[in-house]
């Protein structure tokens, strides 16, 4: 467990465009805004949910200490948020390391203790707490394809159950349903194309 506080915010929560949406749709006007508003806001918030935060670049500080489960000796911290940009500070039981006392694996989010010798060492003082930016400028492309994706699925289907895959009546109706127990309003293509940006060992 890590105690994460975030000191600039995405620019953003909403992870598309709504003109994008209305040219995505091939929608002219803006009658339906209101209604894609809400969709945006809705798959947007999915998307955030299933990755474990905010795509877009932020300042985050992690914590690492007792109280939040962390444990003296670890090999590596798992930094919560990626790809990693930038770190601005490391504190390791109160005090600050340099950029030599530690290596970032800056796309997993991985920070390793170096010893003297530049070798990997174990992170053994708590608390350790870790200031860094991490996200993307603009959001990936898969990523707002995915959020365009549910978008124009709620758009032409907002009446219709967003779990349903199929709808056989021949007679005696038979339906079959998505799995969404990966995410709200995630179908199984739309998590696949989101699971490459998600920090491994998050459930």
């Amino acid at each position: 467990m890590i105690r994460t506080s975030t000191i600039t915010v995405a620019a953003s929560a909403a992870l598309v465009e709504l003109d994008d949406v209305r040219d995505d749709l091939g929608i002219s006007g803006t009658d339906a805004d209101t209604f894609l508003t809400r969709a945006i806001a809705r798959a947007s918030g999915a998307v955030t949910g299933y990755l474990g935060f905010n795509p877009l670049a932020e300042t985050v500080v992690d914590r690492f200490d007792a109280e939040t489960g962390s444990c003296g000796g670890a090999l590596v911290l798992l930094l919560s948020k990626i790809p990693v940009s930038a770190v601005a500070a490391v504190v390791e039981g109160g005090v600050n390391l340099t950029a030599e006392d530690y290596r970032l694996d800056a796309r997993s989010g991985s920070l390793y203790r170096l010893n003297t010798s530049g070798r990997t060492s174990r992170w053994s003082v708590l608390p350790i707490v870790v200031t860094f930016t991490a996200g993307h400028a603009t959001v990936p492309g898969d990523i707002a394809a995915a959020v365009l994706q549910m978008v124009r699925a709620d758009y032409h289907g907002h009446d219709v159950d967003p779990a349903m895959k199929s709808e056989a009546v021949e007679g005696v109706s038979a339906r079959s349903f998505y799995d969404r127990s990966r995410g709200p309003s995630l179908g199984p293509d739309v998590a696949a194309a989101l699971d490459r940006y998600r920090i491994p060992g998050v459930a």
